[in-house]
């Protein structure tokens, strides 16, 4: 009798430090949705050690084949059998009904190529829900979800999106990248087909992750949106849509760049950025690279107040408090 593959493959990277990795563990064997299989994928011997106890037997460990998140989310979409793949990154967690509601978004929207969720973010002192211009329990299809990105966060976490197994591996994350290899594949994904979203937080992103500190690992770490930008246009294949988005990641990294003491680097990537799409935003990056920083203290709150009001920070909430986080605060800043 051939054996029944399960609905979901989890892939579940392992990373060090591995602080956080039983919390997301218990999350993932919490689940209320039970037809599932996770592979846990591991470097290194001293990641071997911690999952020696492993007991549920739908969990598998598997090496990775490569050095990095990417070579570790592309071995366990190898190696899955699900019909659909989602993500739990280390260190973040889900809440019990996770993958119901993915695959409740799955039944009712058939078809499409992204299927993910809101999330909490967590800082370490306070969680707050990811700020979006949508109503609350907004949950529909969406032809590109790009624009749910402009000024804020992007609309799913890694740990809060899920995708049929056959165009998960038809994208692999591109390795040597450190940060934005995954929002890169859903970028691929969502060219060519919808999105379909659950505006209720399932999920929680756990900032102490390098790659959640808004670090600039250097221009071989990052990815050139502008050239990716400029070659699907030259073959036709870059909507209009896409091709505002290339811009805003594009600013997103020389925001970056001019935070961590890359400034010439930075004005210079702006130079090959069009002007029109974003031209506040393009203000404040400059703002950024020349004002003093005494006038700048002054300024800021102004700029703050209005981002949180672009993002649709209005519209979330705080978990730890249960209200909504004042517009000053850092954690509203992409």
């Amino acid at each position: 009798m051939r054996k029944k593959h399960p609905f979901f493959s989890v892939v579940l990277p392992l990373r060090l430090p591995m602080s956080r990795f039983r919390q997301s563990l218990e999350s993932l064997e919490a689940q209320t949705f039970k037809d599932w299989e996770a592979f846990v994928v591991e470097e290194g011997k001293e990641c071997g050690r911690i999952l020696q106890d492993l007991k549920d037997k739908r969990i598998h460990r598997i090496p990775s084949k490569g050095s990095g998140i990417s070579a570790a989310r592309n071995a366990g979409v190898a190696a899955a059998r699900g019909k659909y793949v989602a993500f739990l990154d280390c260190g973040d967690e889900w809440e019990a009904p996770y993958l119901f509601q993915i695959r409740g978004l799955i039944r009712d929207f058939p078809g499409a190529g992204l299927y993910g969720t809101n999330y909490w973010v967590n800082d370490g002192r306070e969680k707050w829900e990811n700020p979006l211009r949508l109503p609350v329990g907004w949950r529909g299809r969406q032809r590109y979800f790009y624009h749910w990105m402009f000024y804020g966060r992007p609309p799913f976490c890694a740990s809060s999106v899920a995708l049929p197994l056959g165009l998960a591996r038809q994208t692999p994350f591109m390795n040597n990248l450190k940060a934005g290899e995954d929002i890169l594949a859903w970028f691929q994904v969502a060219l060519k087909h919808e999105t379909v979203y659950l505006k209720e937080p399932h999920s929680t992103y756990f900032l102490g992750k390098p790659e959640g500190k808004g670090v600039y690992f250097g221009p071989l770490n990052h990815f050139d949106w502008m050239a990716l930008g400029k070659r699907l246009k030259k073959a036709g294949q870059l909507p209009p849509e896409a091709e505002k988005f290339t811009v805003w990641a594009t600013l997103i990294q020389v925001r970056k760049m001019i935070a961590n003491g890359w400034r010439e680097q930075a004005l210079t990537l702006l130079e090959r950025c069009p002007k029109t799409p974003f031209p506040l935003y393009t203000l404040y990056l400059l703002g950024l690279a020349f004002l003093p920083h005494s006038l700048w203290k002054i300024l800021r709150p102004g700029v703050k107040s209005a981002q949180w009001l672009l993002s649709g920070g209005f519209l979330s909430r705080s978990k730890v408090h249960g209200t909504t986080p004042i517009a000053g605060d850092e954690k509203w800043f992409p």
